[in-house]
């Protein structure tokens, strides 16, 4: 179903009994791909079957119409934002970045309006307390002066003394969406609370009236207490549900939320902290412009004390300056004003005119007079509009957590390109508790389900105690390394990509729109990897509410209940076909102590020659790998979680046949699951299988009549010289024990499809094998093909050998 230029699908792949007289569609356990690693070795039909939706499915009686009905759903044209704010009492409280929360609220929402929403959006603004209040309907934003309007709605919110009418904000900003006539369907309310609900009509009251007029809703808690009406109304909305306790915290998640469809629209945060200044030393810091971005970059500082602002300046890549006060050096052009001051707001910026440079720009903030606590943020679009600017997508695997950890994730990218080998930090912070940073990866290993897609994540378990848990998440180049998966064209999208056709005739043809070189970084479907240079950006993640129970200031420590992390990468291979005693190579990613954190204190090896599915669900009975079995590696002494282990297995006791005799081959699966020193297990790891050899390859002796042919396909020569082989009689493996005069030869290629690195080796692949193979050889990823003539002829994994006495060839590639 992931390759869209096939046929349709008219049937799925089942298990044996589902399958029934089905045999063509009986899935195959033993296929090397990513749907039997992640899916346990079930069908298709079994995990369907498997979900929680599928017993409320019908069977359709005969003659029901089954044509599909689209929804065509466009970007909406304009935008439309209602700011619904929390103007109550508990508003005033003092816990937000040295200041109360209704004056980070009105920083921020400034911000929003002056900054982050892009132009021909529409901007409106609500405020309730005990009751709810309209301060502006949509106002179009296409100029400074539009924006200012709205200014004045911010600046009279001052935290009232009455009740929370969380539902009357609600009310009121379905009213202003519905004014004049329009539908509220597609608009956005952006609900800024402390969470509080004192009085009717509540959020449960106006629940349905928001669904069912197709309202998105987003919601930001100051302080990490909440409602969870709110929270679960936003999210059954396709909203997020944001909580924070700072002020740059609330500015980096207001940023997050004006994003539009356009992304040459969107503003991107690339800095954002908070700091004291010393007065004999004052604050530095710097951030990084990409190529990507530099339009409409904006440096922002707000200060908590005081109605004047610090003295700042801000140093370019080229050594040019931008300031506020006086200072010694050569000033950018319009250095000397571009700094705006908004006293009532408590803020400074300096806008960068036209695209900013490329490279590092540093700031310098010296205290005069005292101004208290000082957030600094950096925000810029796209360079230019046929610039896809580097994005960030981030979220979390759930909203709630009680028993287990919580995923966090990041998807990077560059318009339709992952961005690979990225440095990734999610920051996570909950009220009265510093924060706690964890390194996103993108490996494949843990909750990561596939390498290299650009998609960064990790479990978090270092819980302090129940509460709303809120994440930022931060990203950047290793140096000069971070990198992009690239197809033909950046623009690409993220279908399959398909590299040839082999006609029902066995006549091969390479897709001429594909990738005309070999070679690489060996990268599947041949992507390639490009600098970027160093970049940065910042993006919320939103919060989980984390319900399970931890007492972090009991003198007894809490027990360990975090299991290692499921393996879900092993990969099994024989070291050496001819020599069997030279063992298996086992490899995986290590996982760790609670989950991909820390470090295991053992792992638990099973192997099996009979159904590889017990080692998933009866892997306790199934044959141990000990000490004694090992050749390279130490069982008891795990890697730190994410690192590469490596372990050669002796092979086991093999079976025998009816004759007491060892078999010349055999298929062994095994699986592997670690432990903690707590004796908590993880699940066991995916299945990985392999053919052992035993008995030594026996070659054949050929004899050749020469009778060349060519055939030349637009990407492909293909020389083929029948050869006659005459056959020696070897033992007997267990795929074909009844070898006769005219049994079967089969050629296993390295590589799972026909890519063009395939078609370039495989001239090297056939003269190895081929004088190898006398029935089922072990290959990389077990595909096959067998060569008759001038042709290449895909054969059925696992299936079926072809004859002898049939053609050898030499392939050569031509690009």
């Amino acid at each position: 179903m992931a390759y869209q230029y096939l046929d349709r699908v008219v049937t799925f792949c089942k298990d044996g009994v589902d399958a029934g007289s089905d045999i063509h569609n009986v899935h195959n356990i033993y296929a090397p791909n990513s749907h039997n690693r992640l899916c346990g070795m079930q069908s298709v039909w079994s995990v369907i079957k498997a979900s929680p939706d599928y017993p409320q499915w019908s069977v359709l009686s005969d003659g029901t119409d089954t044509d599909p009905v689209f929804d065509v759903v466009q970007p909406q044209q304009d935008q439309r934002f209602v700011l619904v704010l929390d103007d109550s009492g508990s508003m005033k409280t003092d816990d937000c970045s040295d200041k109360t929360r209704t004056e980070c609220l009105k920083t921020a929402a400034f911000l929003f309006i002056a900054d982050y929403v892009p132009d021909n959006s529409y901007v409106a603004v609500v405020r309730f307390g005990t009751d709810g209040h309209v301060m502006n309907y949509l106002t179009l934003l296409q100029s400074d002066k539009d924006r200012e309007a709205l200014y004045d709605s911010i600046e009279q919110l001052f935290g009232g003394s009455g009740g929370t009418c969380i539902g009357c904000g609600i009310n009121d900003g379905i009213e202003v969406l519905e004014y004049g006539g329009q539908q509220a369907a597609g608009g956005s309310l952006i609900v800024i609370t402390d969470g509080e609900e004192t009085q009717a009509p509540y959020v449960s009251d106006v629940k349905d009236d928001v669904l069912n007029k197709n309202i998105i809703m987003q919601t930001i808690f100051i302080t990490n207490e909440g409602n969870k009406d709110l929270w679960s109304l936003s999210s059954a909305t396709g909203g997020n549900a944001y909580s924070c306790d700072s002020q740059p915290e609330l500015m980096s998640i207001f940023s997050q939320i004006s994003t539009v469809d356009s992304t040459a629209d969107n503003t991107f945060q690339m800095h954002s902290t908070s700091f004291s200044v010393d007065t004999n030393i004052g604050f530095n810091s710097s951030v990084l412009i990409d190529s990507t971005i530099g339009g409409n970059t904006i440096f922002t500082f707000t200060w908590s004390i005081g109605g004047s602002p610090p003295n700042i300046y801000i140093t370019s890549p080229s050594m040019c300056l931008y300031s506020n006060y006086p200072v010694s050096g050569t000033m950018c052009p319009q250095g000397s004003s571009s700094d705006t001051e908004n006293l009532a707001f408590s803020t400074v910026q300096f806008a960068i005119p036209g695209v900013a440079e490329v490279g590092e720009w540093t700031y310098v903030v010296v205290e005069q007079p005292s101004v208290g606590e000082i957030t600094s943020s950096v925000t810029s679009a796209a360079s230019s509009s046929d610039v896809q600017p580097i994005i960030i997508e981030s979220g979390m695997g759930e909203t709630e957590v009680k028993d287990g950890a919580a995923i966090v994730y990041a998807k990077i990218s560059k318009g339709y390109i992952p961005i690979l080998n990225a440095e990734v930090v999610a920051k996570v912070t909950v009220t009265g508790e510093e924060p706690r940073y964890i390194d996103l990866y993108d490996n494949g290993a843990g909750c990561d389900i596939r390498k290299d897609d650009g998609v960064y994540s990790r479990y978090f378990t270092e819980f302090t105690g129940a509460g709303r848990y809120g994440v930022e998440i931060s990203i950047g180049s290793k140096g000069d390394t971070g990198q992009t998966r690239r197809k033909n064209k950046e623009t690409t999208s993220r279908a399959n990509y398909k590299p040839g056709v082999i006609s029902p005739d066995g006549t091969v043809s390479v897709n001429p729109n594909g990738v005309k070189a070999a070679g690489g970084n060996g990268l599947a479907n041949g992507v390639q990897s490009n600098s970027l240079g160093q970049f940065s950006r910042i993006a919320s993640a939103g919060s989980f509410d984390y319900t399970g129970t931890v007492d972090v200031t009991s003198s007894i420590p809490a027990p360990d209940t975090f299991p290692p992390s499921k393996i879900t990468d092993l990969k099994v291979r024989q070291k050496d076909l001819e020599n069997f005693e030279e063992g298996i190579v086992v490899q995986f990613t290590a996982s760790g102590n609670d989950f991909d954190q820390g470090r295991a204190s053992g792992y638990d090896f099973r192997y099996t020659f009979d159904d590889p599915t017990a080692l998933i669900v009866d892997i306790v009975n199934c044959k141990t790998i000990n000490a004694s079995n090992i050749i390279q590696g130490d069982l008891s002494n795990p890697a730190i979680a994410g690192e590469l282990e490596e372990f050669i297995v002796k092979a086991p006791e093999l079976p025998v046949n009816s004759a007491g005799q060892t078999l010349n081959s055999t298929r062994i699966a095994f699986a592997v699951r670690a432990y903690d020193a707590a004796t908590n297990i993880a699940d066991p790891s995916n299945v990985a299988a392999l053919n052992f050899f035993i008995a030594p390859l026996v070659l054949p002796t050929v004899s050749t009549t020469a009778a060349e042919v060519e055939t030349t396909t637009p990407a492909l020569t293909i020389k083929t010289t029948k050869q006659t082989i005459s056959k020696q009689t070897p033992s007997p493996c267990k795929e074909c024990a009844a070898c006769e005069s005219n049994s079967s030869l089969k050629l296993a290629a390295v590589g799972f499809g026909i890519t063009t690195a395939v078609f370039l080796t495989l001239s090297i692949v056939l003269a190895i094998w081929l004088a190898k193979a006398n029935c089922v050889l072990q290959s990389k990823d077990d595909f096959q093909v067998r060569v008759v003539e001038n042709k290449i002829h895909p054969m059925k994994a696992w299936g079926a050998p072809a004859q002898h006495n049939e053609s050898m060839a030499t392939v050569e590639g031509h690009f």
